[in-house]
């Protein structure tokens, strides 16, 4: 599987969280790319797929070769968040 572009665009701040999305294009076989995605789906980090296509095929010496795109979307906590330092949010029962 080849990565053709790998881009960063840009964090959305949440409450206690950010939003780190990158969009992908990846080039190479059904198989790869399902490879690929599986191996993503099985990270400790958690990451969305979004806006997931397919085409563009082509076939290269025998083998058909997809266009792929995609957004990917993590996550990683924000240290200055909106609730006072040391405070949880919910009620205690």
């Amino acid at each position: 599987l080849e990565i053709l572009r790998f881009k960063p665009t840009g964090e959305t701040i949440k409450d206690f969280y950010a939003e780190v999305p990158v969009t992908l294009k990846l080039a190479g076989s059904y198989h790869q790319a399902a490879a690929f995605f599986d191996a993503v789906s099985k990270m400790e980090r958690i990451v969305n797929i979004q806006g997931l296509t397919l085409g563009g095929a082509k076939v290269v010496k025998g083998k058909t070769t997809l266009s792929v795109n995609c957004n990917a979307i993590t996550f990683r906590f924000v240290e200055n968040s909106t609730n006072p330092k040391g405070k949880k949010g919910g009620k205690k029962k």
